[in-house]
């Protein structure tokens, strides 16, 4: 069985931030004017979204006073009607990631797939609920996937929604511990309260319920800085059946309401990061037996839970009462599942005969929504909740909309750049106000580690105000796992000297390494600028080989273009002894380059020799070529050697996938796939032109 993590476990690395930068203070900066968006949901008494509204349909009340609407637009985004067997089989996501929004309109998700109260029973209906919900959205949404239990399955945020279905099988790995409606890990018939049985069973269940609260709460904080127009947790799983009004002196009182107060900070944090929480059981119409491990005969001779009023319809039939007692933890799972709804501003789906129709209406609902602006009369606290109420004029209309704000801190532009790196680093969504895109490559195993190749272009916005000749950069690079521990960081400081324009944007390439241990890993990389007075973050998920395996593995796939002059480039020599040219995170090319490709390539054993297939495949076009790679003596054991050939574009249009497989003749193989584009116009060939920025003069200094 596999191994699972309790407590509170989260599943993103994104969503550690809070623990990341527990330690340090952070700054407090004066208040600027205050711009509050509210995200509205209409619905008539049917709940199917209203779409026809105006702006003097709406009221908004900022703590009892009326607010008058600065900006309003619906935005309408429809349910997704794609295959899943043509998400699944679409190309392999860019390994160059970006910290630009994808739309306007790109929507956050959520999915928390709580394995800690859900039956391995309800596996398959499980798998259906997070399938047609990835399918349902659109491929700008951002969505992370979180595991309750098994913190190491979660995917972070990304718009891949075939990465996305892939963490669905996942489903099945994190399964097998979880609770039943009467509290049980297993279907053995339970000890007496009097041999401790019942304790142990209502210790469990507090632990569970606790994790989950622990989960939600978390998720909230990351969510906290995003500047979506809608954002949204979904729930998936049973809820705990704690009683919270059971007697005061059951013992299962203190316990419950240990949860439920735990419960009430996660609704807090939901409510600041407006994120409404849309509950859903996948048991669906379940019944009292389906509820319990080895069905209702499975029980023995526990009935209600100390404390509690025996359920009615028990009688003296044994089967009559336990089935009584069993529905009546499965009412105390759906009020959990309708309290974390009502508290947040979602909806709870609960004895839904079909969870097909359940997935679309939380899709259409998110999907079909109001942005609402104002300026607030009053003043307001940094750090202070302030209720909002929003009214629809239109009779009969049911309205969801953001609960409150907490006013935000604007930074001022004397603020020290690294307070705003740890500002930004705090923040569990990426932060935009310097537009990133970064790459990181696994290359050389060293002992138990992987040194790592990060390489991130900036590109700064228009408009660099004041005369200063020069900049100062400070960046960070954390490596985290699923639980939100730091395996490895590096931060530096850079002056650099940009060109004096304010009409062109001004790129930047900064190279450093990393050593990475051996697992799933998400780097994420913070760079604040003191001359603008800004900084930008973004997430960068890394699959680490394991050095000490024998089998053959490849590293990450690095790429360089012929007549790619770039952009100055800072950290150059860190990379040097690793990777023999100075890699690109342009994936735009024209015909008349010549791409540089680099994987390495390692293995324990006595095979001397390594075959490496390319495969190019784009419209029209499937190239193969195979390269064979000698390693005449190992070094401790591994045998080390890299691919590194060249691709001429010329002839080539369109968007292809590069695939390179690595084999020995003992019949063990590693793959790696990368996607890139071609554009045919004859064009000069540097970065600068097809990127359509300004660079940084080569006069950077360290």
């Amino acid at each position: 069985m596999s191994r699972t993590r309790f407590g509170p476990a989260v599943a993103m690395a994104c969503l550690a931030a809070a623990v990341v930068v527990s330690a340090q203070q952070r700054p407090v900066f004066r208040t600027g004017v205050q711009y509050v968006v509210v995200d509205v949901v209409v619905t008539d008494s049917n709940d199917v979204p209203i779409t026809d509204l105006e702006v003097f349909d709406f009221e908004i009340y900022d703590r009892g006073v009326r607010e008058r609407v600065a900006d309003f637009r619906f935005v309408s985004i429809p349910v997704s009607t794609t295959p899943v067997e043509e998400l699944r089989a679409a190309p392999p996501a860019s390994d160059v990631i970006s910290n630009a929004r994808p739309s306007p309109d790109s929507r956050l998700f959520v999915m928390i797939v709580d394995n800690l109260h859900t039956l391995e029973s309800e596996i398959l209906a499980v798998k259906q609920v997070m399938t047609e919900f990835i399918a349902a959205l659109s491929p700008d949404d951002e969505v992370a996937i979180v595991f309750v239990g098994r913190s190491d399955l979660g995917v972070n945020f990304t718009t891949d929604r075939s990465r996305l279905l892939r963490a669905v099988d996942d489903v099945r790995d994190a399964a097998g511990f979880a609770i039943d409606a009467m509290g049980r890990t297993t279907s053995r018939p339970p000890m007496t309260q009097e041999g401790g049985g019942l304790r142990a069973i209502l210790n469990t269940t507090m632990s569970y319920g606790r994790s989950l609260a622990a989960t939600i709460r978390t998720t909230a904080m990351a969510l906290e800085g995003s500047d979506h127009p809608r954002r949204a947790i979904v729930y998936v799983g049973a809820g705990s059946p704690l009683d919270p009004n059971i007697s005061l002196g059951a013992d299962e009182k203190p316990l419950a309401d240990m949860v439920y107060d735990e419960l009430k900070m996660a609704f807090d944090r939901a409510r600041r990061a407006n994120a409404p929480i849309y509950t859903l059981d996948p048991r669906g119409m379940v019944q009292p037996a389906d509820a319990v491990r080895g069905g209702i005969g499975s029980i023995g001779g526990v009935g209600p839970p100390s404390g509690a009023t025996r359920p009615s319809g028990g009688g003296d039939d044994m089967g009559a009462a336990l089935s009584g007692s069993v529905g009546y933890r499965l009412a105390m799972q759906q009020d959990m599942l309708a309290t974390v709804a009502v508290n947040t501003g979602g909806r709870a789906f609960t004895n839904q005969s079909d969870l097909s129709r359940a997935v679309k209406a939380i899709a259409t609902e998110n999907g079909n929504f109001y942005v609402l602006g104002f300026y607030p009369q009053r003043h307001t606290r940094l750090g202070t909740f302030n209720d909002l109420e929003v009214k629809v004029s239109r009779p009969g209309a049911k309205v969801r909309a953001r609960l409150g704000y907490v006013p935000t801190s604007a930074v001022t532009t004397d603020a020290a750049r690294n307070e705003r790196l740890a500002t930004a680093m705090a923040s569990g969504v990426d932060v935009r106000g310097l537009a990133l895109s970064a790459i990181a490559a696994p290359l050389l195993p060293t002992g138990n580690v992987m040194r790592t190749a990060v390489t991130i272009h900036v590109t700064y916005p228009t408009g660099i105000s004041g005369d200063a000749p020069f900049d100062t950069i400070a960046y960070q690079i954390l490596a985290l796992d699923g639980d939100g521990r730091v395996k490895a960081t590096t931060e530096r400081t850079y002056t650099v000297r940009p060109p004096r324009s304010e009409r062109e944007s001004v790129a930047l390439v900064i190279n450093d390494v990393i050593d990475l241990p051996s697992q799933p890993l998400t780097l994420r990389i913070g760079i604040a600028s003191e001359a603008l007075g800004h900084a930008g973050t973004l997430q960068v998920p890394v699959h680490v080989p394991k050095p000490s395996e024998s089998r053959i593995q490849m590293g990450g796939v690095v790429i360089g273009a012929s007549g790619d002059a770039g952009p100055a480039t800072l950290g150059a020599d860190f990379i040097k002894a690793i990777l023999p040219f100075q890699p690109t995170t342009v994936r735009k090319f024209t015909n008349e380059q010549t791409l540089r490709v680099f994987v390495p390539v390692f293995w324990r054993g006595r095979e001397t020799d390594a075959t490496v297939t390319l495969t190019l495949h784009g419209p029209g076009v499937t190239l193969r070529r195979e390269e064979t790679l000698t390693v005449a003596e190992p070094v401790d054991g591994r045998r080390v050697t890299a691919l590194d050939t060249l691709i001429p574009l010329d002839q080539l249009s369109g968007d292809f996938t590069l695939t390179l497989e690595a084999r020995v003749k003992a019949g063990q193989s590693a793959t790696r796939t990368m996607t890139f584009a071609v554009n045919q116009r004859s064009m000069p060939g540097t970065a600068a032109l097809l990127s359509g920025v300004r660079y940084f003069s080569n006069h950077a200094i360290r």
